[in-house]
């Protein structure tokens, strides 16, 4: 009975801590206009907007796989700042973003991995983040 009993708990113990199923993220959610990024070390999570303010970062992603990301103007980050809107592109695959964007100095390519999307939040781990210099 007692060897039943242990059988019965250990049989329980592993279906009770089944995975939950993640359902696969699609490029349709990530579609809008990102504002409000809060940095944790290597997490990233931004707010959904429905209004682009001029005044403050955004990365708008567009349904077209093109973006724009409206940030600093030039390479000085002390106020007062200019911002400027910066056109790209992107794409999804599996769970991660691939962005490639002009900035002032140049190209930048972000590499996101898609943590979640809820709440109109949504959270991202950098990957990589690359800026190549282009001199003019």
């Amino acid at each position: 009975m007692r060897l039943l009993s242990i059988a019965v708990l250990i049989t329980a113990s592993i279906f009770s801590c089944h995975k939950e199923d993640i359902p696969p993220i699609e490029a349709e959610s990530l579609v809008g206009c990102w504002f409000n990024p809060e940095y944790t070390d290597s997490l990233i999570t931004f707010e959904k907007a429905y209004l682009r303010n001029s005044n403050s970062y955004s990365l708008t992603l567009k349904y077209d796989g093109t973006l724009i990301e409206r940030k600093n103007a030039g390479w000085c980050g002390t106020p007062p700042v200019t911002l400027t809107d910066f056109e790209g592109t992107w794409c999804l695959t599996d769970s991660i973003i691939t962005v490639n964007v002009g900035y002032w100095g140049g190209n930048a390519e972000y590499q996101w991995k898609v943590n979640w999307i809820m709440n109109n939040k949504l959270q991202v781990t950098v990957l990589d983040q690359k800026y190549n210099f282009v001199l003019k």
